[in-house]
């Protein structure tokens, strides 16, 4: 059995976009939150089952918790197809909260030669994040028929948050390599097959219900995750860790459901065109084997 702790940083972006609800235009809106700067640790344990002389069982489970330390914040709102005649941008400082992931795998390790073997792997996985923006500045504002943006410059009481969650089956390939004593070298990659929710709370919007405004939903898209990680034996039972992860997530052809209070309760309905989640993370630590 191993179990480690991996104390890291990274940065992550999240962005989506949605039609009119006629379809035209086809990008109503967009929202950007860049250089999300995330301050992460990992808690992992994998066992390891002698499955036949020639095979092992692998049975591994790791949980991810990072929280969002800042990052920026930009809503663009457009009248013409293909994000032509901007009417609305504005920006906003992300000021927390959170990212997490939880992960279950098994699969089979097979030598290949005395120092390479290759691990066929499936799993799940589950993640979140969950994104708060305050301190908002106008930056273009063109009014048009009913559509008022507020008047350039800053705005006051902004404390709006977007939070997503992603479920998803995963299938991946491990491959470990032991050329020299006391050193080892893994290279993971996983396809994910994720199904996407999100719900947001736009706090200034008197004419949106509260704390439920809009919520994402899609099956449809995919994932992939990339990880090095190298390990030095420093006692049989002791050994340092670097890992270095990179994550995608692009989903689309969902739903966006949006709830109205004023002027009456009512939920209008337009497409979700596209989400996408990039994270890259550097991480090291201690690992224990027992």
């Amino acid at each position: 059995m191993q179990v480690w702790l991996t104390p890291g940083y990274g940065q992550g972006e999240l962005s989506w976009n949605i039609a009119h609800p006629t379809g035209s235009p086809d990008v109503l809106s967009q929202l950007d939150y860049e250089d999300l700067e995330l301050v992460t640790g990992e808690l992992g344990v994998r066992l390891e089952y002698e499955h036949t002389p020639q095979t092992r069982l692998i049975l591994e489970s790791s949980i991810q918790f990072g929280s969002i330390r800042q990052g920026d914040a930009q809503d663009r709102d457009w009248l013409g197809d293909h994000r032509t005649d901007l009417v609305s941008l504005s920006t906003a400082w992300v000021d927390g909260d959170h990212v997490g992931r939880l992960s279950l795998a098994f699969g089979y390790q097979v030598p290949i030669t005395q120092w390479l073997s290759l691990s066929p792997l499936m799993g799940y996985d589950y993640r979140e994040q969950k994104i708060n923006f305050i301190d908002g500045t106008q930056v273009v504002s063109v009014p048009n028929g009913d559509f008022i943006p507020p008047p350039p410059g800053r705005f006051a009481g902004l404390d709006s948050h977007y939070e997503t969650e992603w479920r998803s089956l995963w299938f991946g390939l491990e491959a470990q390599l032991a050329p020299l004593p006391r050193h080892t070298l893994k290279l993971r990659a996983e396809y994910h097959l994720p199904k996407y929710d999100a719900v947001a709370t736009w706090n200034l919007r008197t004419d949106f219900a509260q704390p439920n405004s809009f919520e994402h939903e899609t099956n449809d898209g995919h994932g992939y995750r990339l990880q090095l990680a190298y390990g030095y034996e420093l006692t049989p039972r002791w050994q340092l860790r670097l890992h270095l992860d990179w994550e995608k997530f692009r989903m689309e052809d969902g739903i966006d459901r949006l709830h109205f209070v004023e002027p009456q309760v009512a939920t209008a309905y337009s497409p979700l065109n596209e989400v996408e989640w990039k994270q890259w993370n550097l991480s090291a630590g201690l690992a224990w084997h027992f």
